[in-house]
């Protein structure tokens, strides 16, 4: 199966900008990140609120001020904590920025074993780090520059990626001697599930592409993954369906069908549980919303 599967589709950086800014907004009209994974480091420094993420195989609930480091190729989420609202920049980083494609000492034995997973590092980053105001001022820098987007700041948010991989080397929050674990036994079924959500899907179905009993897989990945199987498939349906219905103008039958809903009320009932709103409300929050931006 094509690791591509998974794969998040949204364009990171590209050769002569190699990075990308936005912010996120986890909320009751939009309750989660399902998981997915990209060639990027994902760095995210928590505004508002509390969400809870997963990086690989760590599960954990990040407050206001925490800093959350992703290295490439791992598979991470974010959901909401306690129908909370978590609020967070998000600064998508390619290895290039450190000097990946150098070759010189330094980036063969610290930059190049960070990038391809031979070192393991820690992805949550909170006030009790011995360095966490470093952090956090560097990661701030780093944020401010890419808002800034211009090339002369493209230096600055290089120089400020390297300062904060270094205090992390520093403080042994990178180390040497792990591996991190990129992949999981769950993975083939994720990427399955990626590849088919919009197609009828049983846990049978998963449990066979993995090779595991019903019981076994249903543990497993809700233990590697914070979430049941058949509710990692509806988030990324009813996500798909947030974006149909914020990006075209077709019905909300035509939506729910296309995203693996064969019975309307069905569909209507898991948007509204998730998000608080039905489909037609949240396409006219979304409509409003346009609006106000294009009149400011």
């Amino acid at each position: 199966m094509e690791k591509a599967a998974l794969k998040e589709h949204r364009r990171h950086s590209t050769a002569d900008k190699p990075f990308s800014y936005y912010i996120s907004n986890i909320s009751e009209y939009f309750p989660n990140v399902p998981l997915h994974w990209h060639k990027e480091f994902e760095l995210n420094v928590i505004l508002e609120g509390k969400g809870d993420f997963v990086t690989g195989d760590k599960h954990f609930t990040a407050y206001k001020g925490d800093i959350v480091l992703t290295p490439p190729d791992m598979l991470h989420a974010v959901y909401q904590h306690d129908d909370k609202r978590c609020v967070y920049d998000t600064l998508d980083l390619d290895g290039s920025m450190l000097g990946s494609r150098d070759n010189d000492r330094a980036a063969d034995a610290f930059i190049a074993p960070l990038i391809s997973g031979a070192y393991s590092i820690e992805t949550h980053i909170t006030p009790e780090h011995c360095y966490y105001s470093e952090l956090l001022t560097t990661a701030e820098n780093m944020i401010s520059a890419a808002k800034g987007d211009t090339p002369l700041l493209d230096m600055l948010i290089k120089s400020e990626l390297l300062r904060f991989m270094f205090l992390l080397y520093e403080s042994g929050s990178i180390s040497r001697n792990g591996f991190v674990k990129k992949s999981s036994l769950m993975r083939p079924a994720i990427e399955y599930i990626n590849e088919h959500f919009t197609k009828p899907l049983t846990i049978d179905q998963l449990a066979g592409v993995v090779h595991l009993s019903k019981s076994y897989f249903m543990g497993a990945f809700k233990r590697e993954t914070g979430v049941g199987a058949m509710e990692y498939i509806a988030q990324l349906r009813l996500k798909l369906a947030r974006e149909l219905l914020r990006d075209t103008d077709k019905s909300v039958a035509d939506i729910a069908f296309e995203c693996g809903y064969h019975n309307l009320s069905n569909f209507n009932r898991q948007f509204r549980s998730a998000g608080g709103c039905s489909p037609k409300e949240y396409r006219s929050r979304c409509t409003d919303s346009d609006q106000t931006v294009q009149n400011d």
